[in-house]
């Protein structure tokens, strides 16, 4: 009786690993500047699909995922070594919106230049046909607003991380975790907890309004002294 041959879940040709390896490859033969900046990019970039990609996959891909992931040794794969190009696109917004501000600590610069990166390789993969038109330009899109916004929203984190430790000793907390802000001002913000009333006004110094939007969450604790609301505790903040 013939011995039964097990068949594996079968890896995407070619892997998510060997088509950013294939785009770093031409854009260092193509452009003359930006190699270091963009081999971070795609570096962190496969670390956020290595990291967070499971979490967007069908029932039967899941298995796939597991069973590869859970093996041993040389026969263990991450994420990147078994899906394909088409699960690219659909993890930038994951990437920018999340991964970049609360797992990369570096300078508000550097985070809008990684976010351009991915802008260039949206197009890139749809040039070479990895990705459908629509596809690219969405994903474009949403890394390119990324690279306006994360440069000044990481800035108004550091602003507003140092003038809040003027005041955490005032008083205790009063309202705490992530808020959406509502309205910006010159002056001011308000802020409105999730599932809560808005809060505000929020005085805070120019060159920190300038740079918020309405929309935007921040996580931060508030705590009410003498009647004004004031900011004591500040996580990161979230463009959208």
């Amino acid at each position: 009786m013939p011995k039964k041959v097990l068949e594996l879940p079968k890896i995407a040709d070619p892997t998510i690993e060997v088509v950013l390896g294939q785009y770093l490859k031409e854009a260092a033969a193509s452009k003359k500047t930006g190699s270091s900046s963009r081999e971070d990019a795609i570096d962190l970039f496969m670390s956020s699909m290595n990291g967070y990609g499971y979490q967007s996959l069908s029932a039967d891909e899941t298995r796939i995922f597991e069973y590869y992931f859970e093996q041993e040794d040389d026969r263990h794969k991450e994420f990147c070594q078994i899906f394909g190009a088409d699960k690219i696109v659909e993890n930038v917004s994951e990437f920018v919106g999340y991964f970049l501000i609360r797992k990369v600590m570096d300078s508000p610069t550097f985070l809008g230049k990684v976010a351009k990166e991915i802008e260039q390789l949206c197009y890139w993969l749809e040039k070479d046909k990895y990705a459908s038109a629509e596809e690219a330009r969405e994903g474009a899109n949403c890394a390119a607003k990324a690279a306006k916004q994360l440069p000044r929203s990481a800035k108004a984190s550091e602003l507003l991380w140092t003038a809040a430790k003027e005041f955490d000793d005032v008083a205790d907390p009063v309202e705490e975790g992530i808020m959406d802000i509502t309205i910006v001002s010159s002056d001011s913000i308000w802020l409105c907890p999730i599932g809560g009333k808005e809060i505000g006004p929020i005085f805070l110094p120019k060159k920190i309004t300038d740079l918020l939007e309405v929309g935007w969450d921040i996580n931060c604790a508030l705590a009410k002294h003498r009647g004004k609301w004031l900011i004591v505790e500040v996580g990161n903040i979230y463009p959208n």
